[in-house]
């Protein structure tokens, strides 16, 4: 009776330790569980951020892609309003006439002149087709030459302006600005453009 009795023992022992084992396993299978969930998110959130730290020094590595008129928009928040003229717009066929520019050689531009005659000040910003920067510069060094003429004989702190004009190539975008704020405006290019 005694190996019976130690044989029930032995065989209860087993179910209970069975069950233990049982419960250990699914314990376990949770925990891995968890864990793979656990290190799953991490690897998600580390996958986003090493994407955008690698979109930002592909950014910084490259050169930038800005609208042009958000790059005047930051020249005019920087210099203020209130320190340039009232300006006017320049459409397709002042850009053409007065900068030697075919507008097949651009994607876009802004174009301020002077709504009165009495400033000289002025903006273009180009960004022009891939290949046409130089020849788009080239049609702005002729509307320099233009402006020359024009202020030459007419109001000596204007004209003191245009002689001090800032023509800036960065890859395809191509700046003039003349004015009190040209030098400014070359800056706010150059760290948007570069």
């Amino acid at each position: 009776m005694q190996i019976i009795r130690n044989k029930e023992t032995a065989f209860s022992s087993n179910l209970t330790n069975g069950k233990n084992t049982h419960e250990r396993k699914q314990n376990m299978k949770k925990i891995i569980a968890l864990a793979l969930v656990f290190v799953m998110a991490l690897a998600l959130l580390a996958g986003c951020t090493s994407k955008d730290d690698t979109t930002a020094g592909t950014e910084s590595e490259s050169a930038k892609n800005p609208a042009v008129s958000d790059i005047y928009a930051k020249i005019e928040e920087e210099v203020g309003a209130d320190n340039m003229p009232m300006f006017m717009d320049a459409d397709d066929e002042m850009v053409s006439t007065y900068y030697y520019v075919s507008l097949d050689d651009i994607e876009e531009y802004v174009g301020k002149f002077p709504a009165i005659n009495v400033k000289a000040d002025e903006f273009f910003i180009v960004k022009a087709k891939d290949g046409k920067a130089e020849t788009v510069k080239e049609g702005i060094e002729k509307r320099l030459e233009d402006l020359d003429a024009q202020w030459k004989q007419y109001l000596p702190e204007q004209y003191e302006y245009v002689k001090n004009a800032v023509v800036t190539v960065n890859g395809n975008y191509v700046l003039l600005a003349v004015g009190p704020n040209a030098e400014t405006a070359s800056e706010i290019f150059d760290a948007e453009t570069k």
